[in-house]
């Protein structure tokens, strides 16, 4: 299956190798279910009502590191993998960065920023097949800046800062590309970020991102639905969630052209199905949930609420997950 056929059919992404059936993501008694065995652990009022600021964002991804490297990927990716052939396999957390490497040019010296680069993966891997170009990384948590940095070492072409999206250390007009993996879903000033893309791309650059959204069809949703992508949404410490086409309409605001807005929501489904089934697990019992969840960093447990209803909120297309590129004008 290409990239652009991905939307057109809810029935193409298993090809016999997914055991849940899609359907499933689509009853509302299901979801209504699994939002209840959440309600029976956690404090839902709590968790929809949280305020998230850059301080809670630093102790999400401090306290979830381990599960991102036990559960995730042990090569140190903190993406969704993209499998385009309905079928989970690891391969696909380098998906995005062999797709962004098409956007360098060979024949030059490309300068490059990733914003929240996380532990390093996707620049490593450019920085590595691409050694003619350097690379920056920019990223709020310490502890994967620890990670990134020891991973680095002996690549010349790659260095890793503290850094936040909103007020970029680097100077006016010095990148070719700049592009991020499910960070800026962090935001809650997506046009100061922009500007500040804005300010630090080359005439003609390009900002190539990988990121979740709220769909545009949001505000038409059910109270249930919106209840769901708030869960989400918070669970994962973003304070809430932008409809990609107002999202889309301050890149155009503050000086980009929409060259690609591709939905591919469903190449990261098996990776979702994978996270479903795990979740399950931990909602199996409720005493023995709330007693992990008295024991372990809640920010670490507060993940199996996202993972037990991500399914859900893509086949619902609640939320879409999408290939966009911008290019300075």
């Amino acid at each position: 299956m290409q990239p652009n056929e991905l939307k057109a059919s809810k029935g193409q992404i298993g090809t016999g190798a997914i055991e849940l059936e899609e359907n499933e993501f689509l009853n509302t008694e299901k979801l209504e279910h699994y939002i209840g065995r959440i309600e029976d652990v956690f404090d839902s009022e709590s968790v929809l009502g949280a305020k998230i600021d850059k301080n809670k964002v630093q102790a999400y991804y401090h306290d979830s590191n381990i599960g991102y490297n036990l559960v995730h990927s042990k090569d140190g990716a903190v993406h969704m993998a993209l499998n385009y052939n309905g079928m989970f396999s690891e391969d696909g957390y380098y998906q995005q960065v062999r797709e962004i490497e098409k956007h360098l040019s060979p024949d030059k010296k490309n300068m490059v920023l990733e914003l929240g680069c996380g532990k390093g993966f996707n620049s490593f891997y450019l920085a590595d097949k691409v050694k003619g170009s350097s690379f920056q990384g920019i990223d709020i948590s310490n502890k994967h800046l620890s990670y990134a940095k020891k991973k680095a070492k002996g690549l010349e072409n790659l260095n890793f800062s503290f850094g936040d999206f909103h007020s970029i250390n680097f100077e006016d007009s010095i990148f070719d590309v700049v592009f991020e993996l499910e960070s800026v879903c962090h935001s809650n000033d997506p046009e100061k970020l922009l500007r500040e893309v804005h300010r630090v791309l080359k005439k003609g650059g390009k900002f190539v991102l990988y990121e979740g959204f709220r769909s545009p069809g949001y505000e038409n949703l059910t109270d249930l639905q919106k209840k769901m992508a708030v869960l989400i949404e918070k669970s994962m410490a973003v304070n809430e969630g932008y409809r990609v086409d107002l999202w889309l309409e301050t890149a155009k605001k503050v000086g980009f052209k929409v060259e690609t807005n591709d939905d591919i929501s469903y190449a990261i489904m098996p990776n979702l199905i994978r996270f479903h089934r795990l979740a399950r697990k931990y909602f199996k019992y409720t005493f023995l949930s709330k007693l992990i969840l008295a024991i372990m960093p809640s920010n670490l447990i507060k993940n199996t609420i996202a993972g037990l209803l991500m399914p859900f909120s893509i086949m619902q297309e609640v939320q879409t997950y999408n290939r966009i590129i911008l290019r300075k004008k």
